[in-house]
């Protein structure tokens, strides 16, 4: 896999278009890469920003879901990521039960505010960073409440959560285009994708 630009391939065809370089975006591509299928990836930020809904030093692994499907889900991956970790050389997952370990830099807090600030209606409305009444507010809070935390944070990034569930089913198809997929792993299914040129 490589990063390329938009001229790059603009007149090359792919077997697979994956919409959203999160992890999700990037294990289907990586499968389909395995599967010698040509893959491309498009994502709007860079790989792994902090934009993206599991940006973060730490992830929790865990298979407590309400929804049944979405466990069975959590099981195999947990063997995808056995797999990876042989193929990377590397650990990648800590087993420690139920409690989370922190890692993080020793004299490091993570603060977060877990409802949301500010309610947007279109992607185009999205923002890198927190509002700065929001993060005033955060502080405010802080001074009150958390004495000895340094009110100027060392880094400060927003998180989009969406609202929007279209359901399980097929949105649009085209007929005779079966070898080639688009899959949407983004935030944003984007509605207005499909009507784009792409061959």
């Amino acid at each position: 896999m490589g990063s390329c630009s938009l001229s790059d391939v603009a007149n090359k065809r792919f077997d697979v278009v994956v919409v959203g370089g999160g992890p999700v975006g990037l294990a289907t591509a990586l499968e389909c890469a395995k599967a010698h299928v040509s893959v491309l990836v498009v994502e709007r930020f860079s790989l792994f920003n902090y934009s993206g809904s599991s940006g973060d030093l730490v992830r929790m692994f865990r298979l407590m879901y309400t929804e049944k499907h979405l466990a069975d889900l959590a099981l195999v991956s947990k063997s995808l990521w056995h797999k990876l970790e042989q193929e990377g050389g590397e650990p990648l997952i800590l087993k420690t039960g139920f409690p989370t370990v922190p890692w993080r830099p020793p004299g490091i807090a993570r603060i977060a505010v877990d409802h949301a600030k500010r309610i947007i209606t279109d992607p185009t409305q999205r923002q890198l960073g927190p509002d700065p009444d929001a993060l005033a507010s955060v502080q405010g809070y802080l001074h009150k409440h958390m004495e000895g935390v340094e009110l100027v944070p060392n880094f400060s990034g927003a998180c989009l959560q969406t609202n929007v569930a279209d359901g399980d089913f097929v949105l649009d198809y085209v007929p005779g285009t079966d070898k080639h997929v688009l899959i949407f792993c983004a935030g944003w299914v984007s509605k207005t994708t499909l009507s784009a040129p792409l061959q």
